[in-house]
């Protein structure tokens, strides 16, 4: 929970980097479904812990939400922190808020329990695979594979009528959603550690599409 109560908290606001303007993408994926492999923390051994790059997880775009949420409170936790971040600081400050407000209730629910610490570092990796897996299991309506390994007559119908001159590098890149978002041709969006993935994710659950 020390992990997950800040997860939930981030992935209840919108993109933190929204600011940054809009790319065009139709499709945000926030799982890959291979084991997790995290990615370095920081710029170098030397660095100040406040100044390091927030901690990301090569496969999950959601649980990188995490080192975003510890960097921004190691630098501070204001406004100045998320400016420097390149957050948004409303998004940064409800997000906080909500932790809190989350903390709070386990406290009220659970009184005999140990205070539920913040953790001060990320995930580890097993913890990573674990909070990977609990997501998946939370959004099984959210599971979309690559176009290129849709070969049931119904999908090949489908990409047909979607593809239509569309560009073949394009649709390489394409995912197509079982149930929710089904209809329609997904993609990562260009900033997601999974679009620059080797290869490709075979499968991905996302959070929304946008």
């Amino acid at each position: 929970l020390h992990h997950a109560l800040p997860l939930a908290a981030m992935l209840a606001q919108q993109d933190p980097y929204a600011h940054m303007g809009e790319d065009g993408t139709e499709g945000q994926a926030a799982e890959a479904a291979q084991p997790n492999v995290p990615s370095p923390g920081s710029d170098g051994a030397s660095a100040p812990a406040a100044e390091r790059r927030p901690w990301a997880c090569a496969e999950s775009d959601a649980l990188s939400l995490i080192g975003l949420y510890h960097t921004w409170l190691a630098r501070g936790g204001d406004d100045a922190a998320a400016f420097a971040l390149q957050l948004i600081p409303k998004v940064m400050r409800e997000a906080q808020q909500l932790h809190q407000q989350l903390g709070g209730m386990l406290r009220h629910i659970f009184p005999d329990d140990p205070p539920l610490v913040t953790a001060s570092a990320p995930p580890s990796s097993t913890e990573a695979v674990k909070l990977r897996r609990a997501l998946t299991a939370a959004l099984p309506d959210r599971v979309a594979r690559l176009a290129s390994l849709c070969d049931s007559p119904h999908e090949q119908q489908l990409l047909l009528e979607l593809s239509k001159d569309m560009a073949p590098a394009l649709l390489r890149r394409a995912y197509l959603a079982a149930e929710q978002g089904h209809g329609q041709l997904l993609w990562l969006r260009p900033g997601s550690r999974l679009a620059i993935a080797r290869p490709r994710p075979r499968y991905v659950c996302f959070f929304e599409i946008v």
